[in-house]
């Protein structure tokens, strides 16, 4: 599996869907056998996913009921069975858009599915498999890439003052106190960076996603809003960030 570009989470959705490829599988299959904290992560998520769905029908079922209460008050067969058939099409068309777009408009959600990643060339320095064990920094780094967000904010927060000057120390630091959803935190680091330095735009990109995180919309907007008007780095997906924060459908689902 190509964990650079999905999260845990994101797999165990996929193995529940049946959407992983073989490949995919077999590995996933072979973590679960290896690892016994990932096979209860995988069980508890199927859970939550079958229960969600139990309860997602009885409460459409009980839609279905009360419309069916309020046509017989009407005395009409025949307008039972054609609202019901309306009704019940409506219902799926509604479940659907819900529940998919609940996963869409959250922030939570917003925030993970828009963390960049590390595939830029100055982040992807240092960090090899010969990490000395008094190198919390690297170690902080290489945790991150691992997805290891609580281990790698521990050992970030364990280096040498002097490294924790640096842009990069404060970028991953930032980036992994997003994925743990410490949003406060985030912020934090990342206005530590200099507006006019090293990693200024990814600064900009991720403390709009942490004020997001935090409730803080407007300034969530107002950061997103300058990215665009500056047209730095990120204003393309700044701009579609925008949109998806405007859709009426998402004071619905929020």
């Amino acid at each position: 599996m190509n964990s650079s570009k999905r999260n845990i989470e994101e797999y165990i959705e996929l193995y529940l869907d049946d959407k992983l490829s073989p490949e995919e599988l077999s590995i996933f299959l072979e973590r679960m056998e290896s690892d016994a904290d990932f096979a209860e992560e995988v069980r508890l998520q199927k859970l939550i996913t079958q229960s969600t769905h139990y309860y997602r029908q009885i409460y459409f079922r009980e839609l279905l009921q009360k419309e069916v209460r309020l046509q017989e008050q009407k005395k009409s067969r025949k307008r039972v069975y054609i609202s019901l058939s309306i009704a019940a099409s409506i219902i799926l068309l509604l479940s659907a858009g819900y529940w998919g777009g609940q996963y869409y408009y959250q922030n939570d959600r917003i925030v993970a599915a828009n963390i960049i990643g590390d595939n830029d060339e100055e982040l992807k320095r240092g960090t090899s498999n010969n990490i000395e064990p008094s190198d919390k920094y690297n170690l902080g780094i290489k945790a991150y890439r691992e997805q290891e967000y609580e281990r790698a904010i521990e050992l970030l927060l364990a280096a040498p003052d002097s490294t924790k000057e640096h842009a990069r120390f404060n970028l991953f630091l930032a980036k992994a106190l997003l994925q743990s959803k410490q949003y406060q935190k985030a912020i934090y680091y990342l206005t530590q960076i200099n507006k006019k330095g090293e990693f200024f735009e990814q600064r900009q990109w991720h403390l709009a996603l942490a004020y997001l995180g935090a409730g803080r919309e407007d300034k969530a907007r107002t950061e997103l809003s300058l990215i665009v008007e500056e047209k730095w780095t990120y204003h393309e997906k700044a701009t579609r960030l925008l949109k998806q924060l405007d859709s009426p459908l998402r004071k619905f689902f929020h």
